[in-house]
């Protein structure tokens, strides 16, 4: 993959994941309410509230898994990746880079 592409996928991601920790309660009491609508309107209080709050800490693990996939792809793309030539010079020796630029 290019690096601007691959940089591209985790700006993405980055904001992807920043949305659903930014609404993960409005989206966990959303699905709570559905999931409530579905069971005919009636459920006890402290089961709901389990509800609402599970579904929220789904929401924050979701979005914490796709801003933490775009942190790494990011730092991936900026030390392994040079924009045409495949892996950079920076693990390389200084013996390796002296024998390169010759």
């Amino acid at each position: 993959m290019e690096k601007k592409l691959l940089q591209i996928m985790s700006v993405i991601g980055f904001t992807a994941g920043l949305v659903l920790i930014l609404n993960s309660v409005n989206l966990g009491y959303e699905s709570a309410n559905t999931f409530l609508r579905l069971q005919g309107g009636s459920m006890d209080t402290s089961q709901f509230n389990i509800i609402i709050q599970e579904t929220i800490k789904t929401y924050h693990l979701l979005g914490g898994i796709f801003l933490l996939s775009a942190v790494a792809t990011w730092v991936i793309s900026l030390v392994f990746m040079e924009d045409k030539k495949g892996v950079c010079d920076f693990f390389k020796s200084e013996h390796e880079k002296d024998e390169d630029d010759r």
